[in-house]
């Protein structure tokens, strides 16, 4: 494969999980540094609506970087869509898991810098140890086996399968291992809305 053509799918990838988490976390973080959090929970809006809305604000934005770097890479590197259910599955997963760790943090952190904490010191080397800029098959078996355990390989490397037809891991575990972990990230966000916890106290 065109090492060109490896990489840009990484690239978009990684520019829609980061902008999906920055959204949730600095929205919510935003609101509770200014002290206007208090207005959006007295909205008549239930716990669940809340996680919702902030999740989909995030797939949102996540959705609209990754169009405009698919564009911008474009010019450049002439892609093909392999498989457009990869596609749309990896885009989901990803913008949403992305979405709700967003979310999780926007309500722990207590000022910016614990969120720039969480976005320099897991959230980047996580998308930089994902398999962006190479195959996993090329690294040491420690760095091989710590990739099969970052979900963030996952949703690289399905999503570079919706262009290139080609992966480095079963593309069905990796949606299983996905689907799990976004409904249980989804379920904490859920409970740290009824909860209240650090928002109502």
């Amino acid at each position: 494969v065109n090492l060109a053509e490896f990489i840009a799918p990484g690239l978009i990838m990684m520019t829609m999980l980061q902008n999906s988490f920055a959204n949730a976390a600095s929205s919510i973080g935003q609101s509770k540094f200014q002290g206007n959090i208090v207005d959006i929970l007295m909205a008549p809006l239930s716990d669940y609506e809340l996680a919702i809305g902030y999740i989909s604000g995030s797939v949102t934005r996540g959705l609209i970087c990754g169009s405009v770097t698919f564009f911008c890479i474009f010019f450049f590197v002439p892609l093909s869509i392999h498989s457009y259910f990869a596609l749309f599955f990896f885009t989901l997963m990803g913008c949403f898991m992305m979405g709700t760790m967003g979310v999780i943090v926007g309500i722990w952190a207590d000022k910016w810098d614990q969120q720039q904490g969480i976005t320099n010191f897991i959230v980047l080397p996580l998308t930089f140890l994902s398999g962006t800029f190479y195959s996993i098959s090329r690294l040491p078996e420690f760095w091989q086996n710590f990739a099969l355990i970052n979900p963030f390989f996952y949703n690289i490397d399905g999503f570079r399968y919706a262009f290139i037809g080609q992966s480095d891991s079963n593309l069905f575990l990796g949606g299983i291992v996905l689907v799990i972990l976004n409904i249980c990230l989804f379920f904490l966000c859920y409970l740290m809305f009824t909860k209240g916890y650090k928002l109502k106290s």
